[in-house]
């Protein structure tokens, strides 16, 4: 919802702003960046439709999800032929850019993000700790600094390939 809500702001501004006549819908194409390799519920998103949540009397929200079909090693050939800025996690070995500690992240990302942020991780343990609540159900992010304290990386690469 994080995202969600931001969006549709962004096009309640857009639809206002471009101040068409009462008898006419602003048109707008929402592109967004989901593809089917991330997750079984994205494989099951339809590429193109009308998006009926965002839609209404001032405007028609069409969703578009142009990479859908693309495999994560698409994606990385386009953005190295276009040369187009990337974030420097990427480069870290993240697979993913999303919060640090993603509640979703599998456990090579984790470790991957406590390695890199030991101090961060150390907060989100002391918080498990005292509020005694699993960073997710059945699991603790304590289990991320206890692996990275022992040299366990649960059998994940060092650096994920892109």
């Amino acid at each position: 919802s994080l995202k969600r809500d931001q969006i549709a702001k962004l096009l309640t501004e857009l639809a206002t702003a471009l101040d068409l006549p009462k008898t006419h819908r602003a048109r707008i194409l929402n592109c967004l960046g989901m593809r089917a390799e991330e997750s079984p519920t994205r494989a099951k998103l339809i590429p193109f439709r009308v998006d009926e949540r965002q839609s209404n009397g001032r405007r028609q929200v069409d969703q578009w999800l142009p990479i859908h079909g693309w495999s994560h090693a698409a994606v990385w050939a386009d953005i190295r032929s276009s040369g187009v800025p990337y974030h420097r996690a990427y480069d870290l070995g993240m697979r993913r850019l999303s919060c640090r500690f993603c509640i979703f992240a599998d456990k090579a990302s984790l470790l991957l993000a406590g390695r890199h942020a030991p101090e961060l991780l150390a907060e989100y343990v002391a918080v498990e700790r005292e509020t005694n609540h699993d960073f997710r159900h059945g699991f603790k992010i304590a289990s991320v600094q206890e692996a990275l304290l022992q040299g366990d990386n649960w059998g994940a690469p060092q650096h994920f390939a892109m």
